[in-house]
């Protein structure tokens, strides 16, 4: 069963990267033929001498092995002769060459066969002519050299290198530059998808949620564009406000998303007769106070009488949410200068409220730590059928310490950004105080079915 799981993720992890490893794969290997295609050409020209025995015997006369070991030793010989300084002093010469003495050497194949009497000559050049001359010239000047050394006429040329027989150059070849260009391509994406999946992977699925941190997911908001918000004038202004549901329409496919994680949500609250929810999230730029916003409306407009608290005293948003520039808010209530109805404001939505932050207080964490709060939080649950909670991030200890008031948190993750590892920090540091999660929301996300919104 665990191996029939593992491929099952593999597969699954393929499927979801498929774009990255097509990209990555696709790229390398249009740098590998870029690459042979500016590389100099390499040519190969190919010849070969003859070697006759030292001495000729007739069908009767039995060859000693004496003499088949002379032979084979002469033709060895000549081998390291072809290449030796005073040959290549010659070619060099002839060649018109500029090469230094290593590099002419280098160019060289000489091959040899004990079965035969023949010796291969190979050369490379940057033109098939070039090869083919130097080959040539290296088996003229062999045959005179080679008498006068030996004191044998032994060697002759059996063929000589043609240009025409070797159009095609040796390199680069293109065909496997680009075969190994796509096994580097294909490895390289695999690592890349291994790095994002394993060592730097995002929290970016329902499935790596319930499976790494153990807790329901929710629900997934997809990405929340311009376009959806019709290119009003004011976004630039204030983006977030156009970004709640009753500015994107009734039947968008990011109010669909939010009535599905009502629904879930809801199914929790039941079952655990809860009425103040915490959302929080490891760090700012989340989408936290916009999926608290906008699951306070889908609520209201299920006919919850619904109250919307902006707790984040730090950096709240409230404000730009409802686009209501109330003064007196929560710290007014918490110091004790006003009363839990003067900092309740109604918003245009039937069954939904919204108390602001107030003033900044010195002490945030102090002031959120304060018995007081239970006082709040148990007068709003007498107005209110749910009280939805707006937090700062976990990067400070406000959400840490108001989760242990609260009857439950729901915690939400960008899918573009955040990284399983740092989820899995922010979600220890409730769980030390022993704070109720009751899921995760995925902002910024994509459903399994691949359908991407951009609004």
């Amino acid at each position: 069963m665990g191996q029939a799981f593992g491929l099952k993720e593999v597969y699954q992890v393929i499927r979801r990267r498929v774009v990255l490893l097509s990209v990555v794969t696709l790229l390398v290997v249009i740098i590998g033929i870029a690459i042979s295609l500016l590389l100099p050409r390499t040519y190969e020209g190919e010849g070969a001498l003859l070697v006759n025995f030292t001495s000729v015997k007739s069908d009767e006369d039995e060859i000693s092995s004496s003499e088949i070991e002379t032979n084979l030793r002469l033709i060895e010989t000549y081998k390291s002769i072809l290449i030796s300084p005073r040959i290549m002093d010659k070619v060099k010469a002839q060649y018109g060459s500029d090469l230094e003495m290593e590099e002419l050497v280098q160019r060289f194949t000489i091959g040899t066969n004990a079965e035969s009497q023949i010796i291969t000559v190979q050369a490379v050049g940057p033109s098939k002519e070039a090869a083919s001359e130097l080959v040539n010239v290296t088996l003229d000047t062999f045959q005179q050299e080679v008498e006068s050394l030996m004191n044998l006429n032994n060697v002759q040329i059996l063929t000589r290198s043609n240009p025409d027989a070797h159009e095609t150059p040796i390199k680069p070849n293109l065909l496997m530059n680009t075969i190994l260009s796509l096994l580097l391509g294909l490895f390289l994406a695999l690592l890349l998808v291994f790095l994002k999946e394993v060592i730097f992977t995002r929290a970016d699925s329902e499935e790596k949620v319930e499976k790494v941190f153990r807790l329901s997911s929710l629900g997934v908001v997809p990405i929340i564009s311009d376009e959806w918000n019709q290119k009003k004038e004011d976004l630039m202004q204030n983006d977030r406000y156009f970004k709640l549901l009753p500015r994107l329409g009734t039947y968008s496919p990011i109010t669909e998303a939010y009535r599905s994680i009502r629904t879930n949500l809801q199914y929790t609250l039941n079952q655990k007769s809860a009425k103040t929810v915490l959302f929080t999230s490891t760090h700012s730029s989340e989408g936290k106070s916009i999926t608290a916003a906008n699951i306070a409306y889908s609520m209201a407009m299920d006919h919850v009488n619904t109250v919307f608290v902006d707790l984040d005293l730090r950096k709240g948003v409230g404000n730009h949410l409802f686009n209501n520039p109330v003064r007196k808010g929560a710290t007014n209530y918490l110091e004790g200068y006003a009363s839990i109805d003067e900092v309740v404001s109604r918003t245009d939505i039937p069954h939904l409220s919204y108390v602001a932050k107030g003033p900044m207080p010195k002490n945030p964490a102090e002031v959120l730590s304060s018995d007081k709060i239970n006082t709040m939080l148990a007068e709003l649950k007498e107005h209110f059928d749910l009280v939805i909670i707006d937090t700062p991030p976990l990067v400070v200890a406000d959400a840490v310490a108001l989760s242990t008031r609260v009857d439950g948190c729901v915690f939400v993750v960008n899918a573009q950004k955040t990284n399983t590892e740092q989820v899995s920090k922010s979600l220890q540091r409730l769980n030390k105080v022993k704070a109720t999660i009751f899921g995760v929301v995925l902002n910024r996300g994509v459903k399994e079915t691949n359908a991407h919104y951009y609004y």
